[in-house]
């Protein structure tokens, strides 16, 4: 089930996702209507420590973190600069921690992403 307690409106949800049915605006990340998004990537045999991908916790760090993993960009003092996947992954645990995951847990996604996402930041680099 997705929560609908942190202030993201969707229109739908697919197998894989859901649609954002109105634009989320956070810390000046913009992401658009129709923006499709997955939740945080995390095997179901991870989930009774390292939460479910719509864990509500999560929900803005993930968004965000997919948008920037996408851009190659994240927003610095209101201007968007290159960035490298380490500082994405921090945002991320940053971002975990300050929607209010205990630090251990957000600790585990993060190493999360640094064993696992690299595969997604190179297919968006490749991509561009």
């Amino acid at each position: 089930m997705i929560p609908s307690n942190v202030g993201l409106e969707l229109i739908g949800v697919y197998r894989d996702g859901a649609f954002f049915s109105e634009p989320f605006i956070h810390d000046g990340y913009t992401i658009e209507i129709g923006y499709c998004w997955n939740g945080q990537s995390t095997p179901w045999w991870s989930w009774p420590f390292a939460g479910t991908p719509y864990d509500p916790r999560t929900w803005i760090a993930s968004a965000i973190h997919d948008d920037i993993y996408a851009r190659g960009e994240r927003l610095v003092d209101g201007q968007w600069r290159p960035t490298t996947r380490l500082r994405a992954d921090a945002d991320y645990y940053e971002r975990c921690v300050e929607g209010g995951d205990a630090r251990w847990r957000a600790y585990l996604r993060y190493v999360g992403l640094r064993l696992g996402g690299w595969a997604k930041w190179n297919e968006y680099r490749r991509a561009r």
